[in-house]
């Protein structure tokens, strides 16, 4: 009977630091995914948030011969390069409960850029014939929304079609060219700035100016397709995933007056700003984000899921003399 009882003594003491393992290791587990998540959520958003409104040559005169730029979010560059809502406005994404919705409560940002990771130098700019000549090996393809710059002026625009290093951006048919059926299409040829879409201001880029597709994209917090909450990241057609256990986002913004340079005395919510054109008299110059993470399982103190925050800011760098 003692060896019995010493053996059930030995075997319970056994069970416990086993179990006891086991609750470190998913703690440490569950933690460790929360600190991944984050990693990923602050560098991918981050970097975007820097590259708001950035045309990668500094250029301030923005031309746009996009059709019906003005009431597409996704190409509207004179409504706002950046654009905040706070938990109850709704901008591309919707609310609602299905997977990829919007969570209610939680704040979102829009943001429009050239995007620097899929860009090109120009070799040569023919007007007459509306076309690019770009480098051998490029990737760029018919229908694509692109930004065109050089150290003057840049100017939004749609290839209408790619044939080998020619790139064309046709507003209607030609002699060797269909009309463009991909949507929006041009309004003009003419690519200088101010934007005329009947006259049409001509403009030849220089050799070396910079193609780069235009890449938007609305940051919010969903439903993911799993039962639980996630950072997505909305294009103009579709929404991804980019981290899952996030509950919450909470956005802040820095305004400047852009005529003395003054930078306000507190960050504000989404909801005190009235103006996000990129005419305002004051412009968003930098943004505070605080992001909130879960555990998928009740693996913290006194079985309950663990939570964990980051705050983070981001300088706009197109707005940063």
């Amino acid at each position: 009977m003692i060896a019995v009882t010493l053996g059930l003594f030995i075997i319970g003491g056994t069970i416990g630091i086993y179990l006891a393992n086991v609750q470190a290791f998913r703690t440490n587990e569950g933690l460790s995914r929360i600190q991944e998540n984050l990693r990923t959520s602050f560098e991918v958003m981050a970097k975007e948030l820097r590259q708001a409104g950035g045309t990668m040559c500094g250029s301030t005169q923005i031309a746009n011969v996009l059709n019906g730029s003005a009431s597409q979010w996704s190409s509207n560059w004179a409504g706002g390069t950046l654009v905040g809502y706070d938990g109850a406005e709704a901008p591309a994404v919707a609310f609602g409960s299905e997977a990829g919705q919007r969570l209610a409560g939680t704040d979102a940002i829009s943001m429009l850029s050239g995007d620097l990771g899929n860009s090109s130098f120009i070799v040569s700019h023919d007007t007459a014939a509306a076309e690019f000549e770009l480098p051998t090996g490029h990737a760029f393809k018919g229908g694509k929304l692109v930004v065109v710059c050089d150290g003057h002026s840049a100017t939004l625009l749609q290839l209408t079609g790619v044939d080998g290093t020619q790139a064309s951006y046709k507003a209607a048919a030609t002699d060797d060219e269909a009309a463009p059926t991909v949507a929006p299409g041009n309004c003009s040829t003419a690519l200088g700035y101010p934007t005329n879409c009947d006259a049409g201001t001509t403009k030849a880029f220089d050799t070396n100016a910079v193609l780069a597709e235009l890449t938007a994209a609305t940051w919010y917090v969903g439903n993911n397709s799993r039962g639980g909450k996630s950072l997505f990241r909305a294009g103009a057609t579709a929404s991804e995933e980019i981290a899952e256990g996030v509950s919450d986002l909470q956005i802040q913004y820095l305004l400047q007056d852009v005529a003395s340079r003054e930078l306000d005395s507190n960050w504000v919510d989404a909801s005190a700003i009235t103006d996000w054109t990129t005419a305002a008299a004051k412009q968003v110059v930098a943004v505070q984000v605080t992001l909130t993470l879960v555990s998928s399982g009740n693996i913290g103190t006194n079985n309950n899921p663990i939570q964990r925050q980051l705050t983070f800011v981001a300088n706009l760098r197109s707005r940063t003399p």
